[in-house]
């Protein structure tokens, strides 16, 4: 996450991090102050509590929270 950001040349807490793994995904990005999306979509564990900031069924909902990060 890390090399990610610094590549982007941005700061964690600008960046999102949408997955579907909890432990892998979700963890690794809050750990370093990234928002977390967890894709319900692509979950293959069942999970029940993913730890994210957002879970979303559709990718397409992204798109509500970028507007409410941004606070458009």
């Amino acid at each position: 996450f890390n090399k990610v950001i610094e590549k982007l040349k941005v700061n964690a807490g600008s960046a999102i991090m949408i997955g579907d793994w909890p432990e892998r995904d979700v963890i690794g990005a809050k750990q370093i102050g990234m928002k977390t999306v967890f894709a319900k979509y692509g979950d293959v564990f069942n999970t029940n509590e993913s730890g994210a900031d957002y879970e979303i069924n559709c990718i397409q909902e992204i798109l509500n929270i970028i507007k409410s990060e941004n606070n458009l």
